[in-house]
């Protein structure tokens, strides 16, 4: 999810379904597919412009974060980015009191609380709770 705008009052919400590929680097002598890095890159430059922006992306660490941090960064965008154990996600005051300090324009939201197939099998119920929590808190 990403939630964005130009203060705390006033958000415009997109939400992106990620999924994870491995995408082979473009060669000099082969045309690039439609779904390739570089045609990625235009088509989110012509919908959701970051350039100048603060952007916030929890759950930098992970899979999905971690590769969305590495982009915009290399993209020269301004990327904050925070550890749980300074601030914890579920905790509603923490996550308020981060965000009004930091002022991001931008929140990407790739943090969740993640575990395997036993784990999910074994705790449902406290793996969605927390993972709404997260949502919500941000």
């Amino acid at each position: 999810m990403i939630f964005a705008g130009e203060n705390s009052d006033q958000r415009d919400v997109i939400i992106l379904v990620l999924q994870a590929t491995i995408l082979k680097r473009k060669t000099d002598d082969k045309a690039e597919h439609p779904m390739s890095e570089g045609a990625g890159r235009e088509m989110a430059q012509k919908k959701f412009d970051l350039t100048g922006r603060r952007v916030f992306v929890a759950g930098h660490r992970g899979l999905v974060g971690s590769a969305v941090t590495r982009r915009l960064r290399a993209d020269g965008v301004t990327v904050e980015t925070v550890e749980r154990e300074v601030v914890d996600l579920i905790d509603p005051n923490a996550v308020k009191e981060y965000l009004t300090a930091v002022r991001p324009d931008v929140v990407i939201i790739a943090a969740a609380r993640v575990g395997g197939i036993k784990a999910n099998n074994e705790r449902p119920v406290e793996f969605l709770a927390e993972n709404l929590a997260i949502a919500l808190n941000l």
